[in-house]
């Protein structure tokens, strides 16, 4: 092998580690750096940062307020009379930094998990609420 290949190589595989080493959380992101899936840092502040390659990795949440919008549910009240509730919710996601529980945060990740299970509790609630005597 030539000089030449082994240096294009070296530089082509050096490109690569790079490009797994750098990361951007943007300002309207949070982050959590996870090493080997423990957490490391629970607040990454919006940059850019460096982690290692293939030991490292990091898990981005949207830092906005989100309204989540639920479907608009039919009841009947002791009268036999229709009532239909339609509701929202605003949350924003707050990573605590106690947070020790790696696998919260791994399934935190994935925000259709995340909303469904936010809705469970908001209409639970909303129910408690509506049909108070």
């Amino acid at each position: 092998m030539s000089r030449s290949n082994l240096l294009g190589t070296l530089i082509f595989f050096g490109f690569i580690v790079l490009s797994n080493a750098v990361f951007v959380i943007s300002e309207t992101q949070r982050g959590v750096l996870l090493k080997f899936g423990e957490v490391v840092n629970s607040d990454l502040e919006p940059g850019l940062h460096f982690k290692i390659p293939f030991v490292d990795s990091v898990r981005k949440f949207d830092g906005r307020i989100l309204t989540v919008d639920s479907t608009p549910e039919r009841f009947f009240t002791q009268e036999q009379k229709q009532l239909i509730v339609d509701s929202y919710a605003r949350f924003r996601v707050v990573i605590p930094p106690s947070t020790t529980r790696p696998r919260v945060v791994k399934n935190f990740g994935r925000r259709r998990c995340y909303l469904n299970g936010l809705m469970m509790i908001f209409v639970t609630r909303w129910r408690a609420v509506v049909f108070r005597k």
